[in-house]
């Protein structure tokens, strides 16, 4: 191995998860990575099914952190917890029902070691269904850890429903995400890493969030605002472990939405969450029409402002009449054959607006 290894911290938050983080921990007996340079941090935030049972008797070979909430924080909270007690130069997250491939480590270290600047995402939509059991919501029988270490539960994965609707972006703009608009929506928490000095500088998880989901995208558009690149690796691959979920987690999901709006008002998250009737290559394409619009003088300033305006009503589900120079700029775009689209585009939205 090289001399100049570089120390990493691979920080899993838990809660009530007790028998899948125990096969999490398992696969990173496997690491092909020097155990002794990384490390890896189960924050237990707030768990009541005697997790810490569960890390008392484990006899693992690398070295592990526990670090126990007395009650539930929610997740930014329990990451800012890891990375704060984090020794490692490069940080990687996942999930206590994650199961780590042998290399998961050490491909992630790979981009880092070429690229100072980035966030390396990796497949974080393979999925182990052999013998779940969705009624009872767990496998049976119990996965056994020597299926990890001689990788046969490997061969049982599959993909997750919204596989195809991230690997398209990736097969389409490349693993360097180049031209593609929305590059942070890749920093998903099960499977991402990004260098400590990064986090530090554009700050920790923000702990607003308090409900299911979002917080890992808003750190990565702050990353990705602060400058650095999102680099897509398929390779990298981590199984999750099927499990009920909760039937709020959606809700939770728009009300976090909803908070990123109010925290960044410019259009680009706007445009990614709400306007669902075109998919992301159109989103990408015509956000960048916009830009060109204004910059070639073709509509004023205030066309921006005025369409995020819109975004923000049609996203809120409300009625409302649009200023007259946006339907006036609307009409001038149209005229022209490059940003018919966009205008096109604009058009319904009011159209969906007035409507309701």
């Amino acid at each position: 191995m090289e001399a100049d290894q570089k120390k990493v911290s691979v920080i899993l938050s838990s809660y009530n998860a007790k028998e899948r983080l125990f096969l999490a921990l398992s696969s990173y007996h496997d690491q092909d990575y020097p155990k002794e340079h990384f490390e890896v941090i189960v924050v237990d935030d707030g768990s009541t099914d005697e997790t810490y049972k569960m890390i008392r008797t484990l006899n693992v070979h690398y070295h592990l952190k526990y670090i126990r909430h007395v009650k539930n924080l929610g997740r930014a909270c329990a990451r800012n917890s890891g990375i704060k007690a984090a020794s490692g130069e490069i940080i990687i997250f996942s999930d206590s029902d994650m199961i780590a491939e042998p290399t998961f480590i050490s491909k992630h270290v790979l981009h880092h070691k070429k690229n100072d600047n980035i966030f390396v995402c990796g497949s974080f939509w393979n999925k182990i269904n052999k013998n779940y059991n969705e009624k009872k919501g767990r496998y049976l029988p119990p996965i056994n850890p020597i299926v990890i270490k001689n990788k046969q539960i490997f061969k049982t994965s599959s993909k997750q429903a919204f596989a195809q609707f991230y690997e398209s972006f990736q097969e389409y703009y490349g693993t360097n995400l180049e031209g593609f608009e929305f590059p942070w929506m890749y920093f998903i928490v099960m499977n991402c890493s990004v260098k400590l000095k990064h986090l530090k500088r554009v700050g920790l998880f923000d702990e607003q969030f308090k409900r299911y989901g979002g917080e890992d995208e808003e750190m990565g558009y702050r990353l990705w605002k602060g400058g650095l690149k999102g680099i897509v690796d398929p390779s990298i691959k981590n199984y999750h472990l099927e499990h009920d979920r909760s039937t709020n987690q959606q809700d939770d999901s728009y009300q976090n939405i909803h908070y990123i709006i109010q925290k960044h008002a410019e259009i680009n998250p706007i445009m990614y969450y709400f306007i669902d009737f075109i998919d992301g290559f159109e989103k990408s394409r015509l956000l960048q029409d916009m830009k060109n619009a204004i910059k070639e003088k073709i509509v004023s300033p205030s066309f921006e402002q005025n369409c995020l305006l819109l975004f923000i009503h049609y996203s809120r589900k409300s009625k409302t009449l649009q200023p007259p120079s946006l339907s006036l700029e609307i009409k001038k775009l149209r005229t022209i054959k490059k940003y018919r689209k966009l205008a096109m585009f604009l058009q319904q939205l009011i159209l969906k607006t007035t409507k309701r």
